[in-house]
């Protein structure tokens, strides 16, 4: 039933036009002069999706732990927003899937559940979320690492290009 709510809220602001202004500006890029790839429009239309999810689900007093939790878990998907393309497939997949599958479906489920039944749960859900954060700051850190890498091939590659 959780679902069918959310999808006729989403209806309702794409009548009266403010899902689209809103998503706009979500969706534009800061501060960036170069067009966003392909992939990384779709990264962004699954974030504004996600915290579109997020909000509606605040919106039902989802505990403060969980949502605290789930905001750092965006922001993190945020840092590799620009740099999406540098992640091998498997990585781009994955991090899809948490946007798209992992996170609503497990946050539709939790909200679903009666109080009694969601403060038993409330560890359970803080853990899960807790792992895909980590999960992502691998993914972070292994980018900053190719992005070093990358720099240190291209300062190589022009000193035995230019030097004399």
């Amino acid at each position: 039933m959780q679902g069918i709510l959310y999808k006729l809220d989403m209806l309702d602001d794409a009548l009266i036009g403010r899902l689209v202004k809103n998503n706009e500006h979500e969706i534009r890029p800061q501060a960036t002069n170069s067009p966003l790839t392909e992939k990384q429009e779709e990264l962004r239309n699954l974030l504004v999706e996600m915290k579109r999810i997020t909000n509606h689900n605040l919106s039902l007093a989802v505990d403060p732990m969980i949502e605290h939790r789930l905001g750092r878990v965006l922001q993190h998907i945020e840092k590799i927003t620009p740099d999406f393309h540098l992640l091998d497939i498997e990585e781009r997949h994955m991090i899809k899937r948490i946007l798209r599958e992992d996170l609503p479906n497990l946050l539709h489920s939790y909200v679903s559940l009666s109080q009694l039944q969601r403060l038993e749960q409330k560890e359970n859900v803080f853990v899960a979320i807790s792992r895909i954060e980590l999960k992502i700051l691998r993914i972070v850190d292994q980018m900053e690492k190719m992005k070093l890498e990358r720099m240190e091939h291209l300062l190589r590659l022009n000193k035995v290009r230019y030097e004399e």
